[in-house]
């Protein structure tokens, strides 16, 4: 039962965590990596070309990473909030298995649009989870 409610948490907090991180990521950018205290000691990144013809298609790819954690990071979702007039490409999330996100419409501005990817997978200690998709603007 406790290992059950660990698990729980674990997922939670990695789920928050993850959230928390991409919120702060600004969107078409390089992101510098941040991190959370706690454990397991996971941080995250996002990367994308610094610049975009208008209307072409960009890929972005979302980086979680557990360096020096001492448990494993279970669950890991993503979120990822789009800025005005940039929409998500369906069917371009890799890896595949994770689907397509959850879009939530003029999040959490008009406009925008939050994209979340739920359980895609986990972090091991040393280890790192990359999500990729790609938007037009």
């Amino acid at each position: 039962m406790f290992a059950c409610r660990a698990k729980v948490r674990a997922a939670l907090a990695s789920w928050l965590v993850a959230a928390l991180l991409s919120a702060l990521t600004v969107v078409g950018l390089p992101a510098t990596p941040a991190s959370a205290a706690g454990s397991p000691d996971i941080a995250m990144t996002k990367t994308a070309p610094a610049t975009v013809l208008l209307g072409a298609q960009v890929t972005y790819a979302l980086t979680v990473t557990n360096p020096t954690g001492p448990a494993a990071a279970f669950n890991v979702s993503y979120r990822d909030v789009l800025p005005v007039g940039v929409t998500y490409v369906a069917g371009s999330t890799s890896p595949a298995d994770a689907g397509d996100p959850t879009t939530i419409a003029n999040q959490p501005a008009a406009g925008q649009t939050t994209l979340i990817w739920r359980n895609v997978g986990d972090v091991q200690q040393g280890g790192d989870l990359t999500l990729s998709f790609r938007a037009t603007g």
